[in-house]
């Protein structure tokens, strides 16, 4: 989550600063919606297809020979 981008991080433990950011974000659906957005955009990075294409790519650089790599 990037606070301001796609969620808020509230610094506090106190419920009533909880309630107000809960409340502003409830009268501004503008807000809400942007948020949403960032939050979906910011999943989407970590969908199992993205996984999958960055652990092929370890894969194929695992197999490419370096030079001037250790011979025993």
């Amino acid at each position: 989550m990037r606070d301001g981008a796609s969620g808020l991080l509230i610094d506090s433990h106190d419920p009533t600063i909880w309630a107000d950011t809960l409340a502003r974000l409830a009268h501004d659906p503008v807000e809400l919606d942007r948020l949403a957005g960032g939050a979906l955009r910011q999943a989407q990075a970590f969908s199992w297809d993205v996984a999958a294409r960055q652990m092929i790519d370890v894969y194929r650089r695992a197999r490419i020979p370096t030079t001037g790599a250790l011979r025993g």
